[in-house]
């Protein structure tokens, strides 16, 4: 039997948020429809950013610095690949959500700049 029941751990979820998630966070999700790309607010949360890390590369003809940070959002936020956070005026695109490895109170995503 678990110590923990599925409510103790979205309790326990919903305190982690409140207390570590301090900055507001848009998400929008592009579509397309009638050859225009529109841009639609999924939800409104509060986020946590990691300092960015910036590294330089080189692919193909294209060489700049790459930027990222790991963003933590409240469990089960909706929330998939490409879509687009705005957190203090930051522009970043969801490159990958990633998957808990054990008990999960945050959802957490890779994130890269954008212009």
């Amino acid at each position: 039997m678990p110590i923990l029941s599925d409510s103790d751990l979205q309790d326990l979820a919903d305190l982690a948020s409140d207390l570590a998630l301090t900055d507001d966070c848009t998400i929008e999700r592009n579509s397309l429809s009638n050859n225009q790309i529109d841009s639609t607010v999924v939800e409104m949360v509060k986020a946590l950013v990691s300092p960015p890390s910036q590294k330089f590369g080189t692919y193909e003809n294209w060489q700049g610095n790459l930027i990222n940070w790991t963003v933590l959002l409240p469990l089960n936020t909706n929330v998939v690949e490409g879509d687009i956070l705005t957190i203090k005026g930051q522009r970043m695109e969801v490159q990958k959500v990633l998957t808990p490895t054990s008990y999960a109170v945050f959802d957490k995503v890779e994130t890269s700049g954008v212009k």
